[in-house]
């Protein structure tokens, strides 16, 4: 229902699907290198929270959190998140 797709003209050097509070709701982080330089590679983590509404709510605030608190623990400080956070500027999470 929510998965993700990562399609990369750039070699993978690893990945992990960690999947926080439901199987539907994946966080997928990825580390890309560029093609002749092992030292150039960042890590790419995407997600897509669930709506709020309800329940779901809270589930789309621990996948943002960790997301945020995963991408801050990153060493080199090469990330980009991308994905469907299912937030909006005035919402608390933002």
């Amino acid at each position: 229902m929510f998965e993700l797709l990562l399609l990369s003209r750039l070699p993978i050097a690893e990945t992990r699907v960690r999947r926080l509070v439901s199987r539907f709701l994946p966080v997928l982080e990825t580390k890309l290198c560029l093609p002749r330089a092992a030292a150039e590679c960042f890590t790419f983590i995407g997600v897509h929270a669930a709506r709020p509404g309800g329940a779901a709510t809270k589930w789309r605030d621990v996948a943002v959190r960790f997301t945020a608190r995963r991408a801050a623990k990153l060493d080199d400080g090469r990330v980009v998140v991308m994905g469907d956070f299912n937030a909006t500027p005035w919402s608390r999470i933002f």
